[in-house]
């Protein structure tokens, strides 16, 4: 997935523009802001956990 990758360009993001997805941990929700990649990838999200939620400690090995 590319989403915003070029750093070069401005990019603005609207809250209503992007929904929620899911994450691969129950109930931890992301808005994508920028992605170069899958599950592995550079990526910056907005994320939100509902209550009693969590995700796992993982790296970020791509930034």
């Amino acid at each position: 997935m590319r989403l915003n990758a070029d750093f070069t360009q401005r990019v603005v993001i609207r809250p209503d523009d992007s929904p929620w997805q899911a994450s691969p941990s129950p109930g931890v929700t992301r808005r994508m802001l920028d992605r170069v990649g899958d599950e592995a990838a550079r990526a910056t999200c907005l994320v939100r956990y509902a209550p009693g939620s969590v995700f796992p400690e993982h790296a970020h090995p791509d930034g």
